[in-house]
């Protein structure tokens, strides 16, 4: 059994309701999608054996391999592909671009299914193959259209039948969660490359164990009780370095922290609520409280991550309003708002802090970033599987909703403007800007690279003057394994496949 303490607890196995990390995680183990990324980041098939494009590109064919069955026995078809698709699509950032411009999806029959565009849309694969939230999974039929388009009015799918190389056999909310070996699953025949390729099950179980205190999880790993930590303190690399036996994979791309905003309450309804936090926060002593050592981040304020081809082409356009520090014009905003709504000069902000120790010293950074700018803060501390559930709330703050919480994405999540969840509608904050609808669809339908990173330099300025949230920089953390651990393949996700113990 490959055991493996993750970063959180579960609360949501839905990957379609949620977008956390933890739940893409935990999809990554239970289920398997159309197409993947290879280690070059290109599309690669994956449920898909062959597909085709009609010449003027608005129909695509797709057939599924052969052998392909879910872990209940009953096998996948293309009755349970085309309602998966829809209801991802419908939720996630890329996803509802392209239901935006499908006429319809059909079966041909059991293993092949058609989607008809109404325009041409290169990113079909792209967006069938994205590596992380939300992840375009495939589920029985019967699990989807139990579920209800939408979020805090529909129940999250519960029920978890994948068709991938493990099976989920238990979960134990705060404990644990196990797979067995899925016995009857094909693999690809390709070599494993990043998340495509063959997925080949080795050990006969993987096993989650819930460690939330630092110390207790360093020591496991540090004594061979567990194999593989998710979240680790960057402070102690140099603990793993010096004992030896423990191997680590630096999480590729990092990650960018946000500070979310709740845009259908006051105050941060209000953009110039918003620009006050900006203003009197300073975004070194954020990185520096989440990753430590400045070997672990750098400034960037690029929204679309820097190292991505989109966030290193955009740079720093448009973003005076975080790259400057002016506590006192920070202030001065929220002054004027409070001059037109006076309740707010003592009604506080609802927090949601996250209890994790890294994430808790970043919280204090943005907390007091906000009281520095006046604003009065009822920051709430709960783990993070809390978070994940509340955040889903519309509800009135003081009455179980929320303000503002901090979070994070890899760059995958953010490279581009099609994929980028901080920009379109569908993600929790609920921001709408339609001429931000209008330049990332105006993007995807740009000719070439130039004209894409014109569109992407308006979106930047746009987000700055109606900041969705509060970019905090880039930062890196990494994950640690004992060095028995074999075929581990370093990916912003943990996964288990392909891994075998060499003890």
């Amino acid at each position: 059994t490959f055991i493996m303490v993750p970063h959180a607890d579960v609360k949501v196995v839905d990957p379609i309701w949620t977008t956390a990390y933890i739940t893409r995680n935990f999809t990554y183990m239970t289920y398997d999608v159309l197409f993947a990324t290879d280690e070059k980041n290109d599309i690669q098939p994956q449920m898909v054996d062959t597909w085709k494009v009609s010449d003027d590109t608005l129909t695509y064919e797709f057939t599924l391999r052969e052998d392909l069955a879910f872990h209940d026995g009953q096998l996948v078809t293309t009755a349970d592909v085309i309602p998966s698709i829809k209801r991802w699509g419908n939720r996630d950032a890329i996803g509802k671009l392209l239901i935006d411009v499908t006429e319809s999806m059909d079966a041909v029959d059991d293993k092949t299914f058609t989607l008809t565009l109404t325009e041409p849309f290169g990113l079909v694969l792209p967006a069938l193959g994205k590596p992380s939230s939300n992840l375009p999974v495939i589920m029985p039929e019967r699990i989807v259209t139990e579920a209800e388009v939408g979020y805090e009015e529909a129940a999250a799918v519960t029920e978890t039948i994948g068709s991938g190389p493990f099976v989920f056999e238990e979960w134990l909310p705060g404990a644990r969660i196990s797979w067995t070996k899925n016995e009857n699953y094909v693999p690809r025949t390709e070599p494993p490359s990043g998340f495509a390729g063959g997925k080949i099950a080795y050990v006969d179980g993987v096993l989650w164990l819930q460690m939330p205190d630092v110390a207790t999880r360093v020591a496991a790993l540090m004594t061979k009780q567990v194999d593989f930590v998710e979240s680790n303190i960057n402070d102690d690399l140099p603990r793993y370095q010096k004992a030896g036996g423990v191997e680590v994979s630096i999480i590729p791309g990092g990650s960018q922290p946000w500070l979310r905003f709740n845009h259908i309450w006051p105050p941060f309804d209000d953009v110039r609520v918003r620009k006050a936090v900006f203003l009197a926060y300073d975004m070194k002593d954020s990185l520096r409280a989440r990753f430590g050592d400045e070997f672990f981040w750098r400034e960037c304020a690029t929204i679309f991550q820097c190292g991505s081809a989109m966030g290193d082409a955009v740079g720093d356009v448009g973003a005076d309003i975080l790259t400057t520090v002016d506590v006192e014009a920070g202030k001065a905003l929220w002054q004027e708002y409070v001059a037109e709504n006076p309740e707010w000069k003592t009604k506080p902000v609802v927090y949601m802090g996250n209890s994790a120790v890294w994430a808790n010293a970043n919280d204090l950074v943005y907390v007091e970033a906000m009281r520095a700018a006046g604003i009065e803060v009822d920051h709430q501390t709960m783990d993070w599987a809390t978070i994940v559930a509340r955040r889903a709330s519309k509800k009135l703050p003081e009455e179980g909703g929320w303000n503002v919480f901090q979070t994070g994405w890899n760059i995958p999540d953010l490279e581009s403007p099609p994929v980028h969840q901080g920009l379109g509608d569908t993600w929790f904050g609920w921001y709408e800007n339609p001429a931000m609808e209008k330049l990332r669809a105006d993007w995807v339908r740009a000719k070439d690279f130039d004209e894409q990173v014109a569109i992407a330099k308006q979106i930047q300025e746009l987000f700055y003057e109606d900041p969705s949230y509060m970019n905090g920089g880039q930062g890196f953390g990494f994950f640690a394994y004992r060095d028995y651990v074999k075929g581990y393949i370093p990916l912003i996700a943990p996964i288990a496949w392909n891994v075998w113990l060499d003890k």
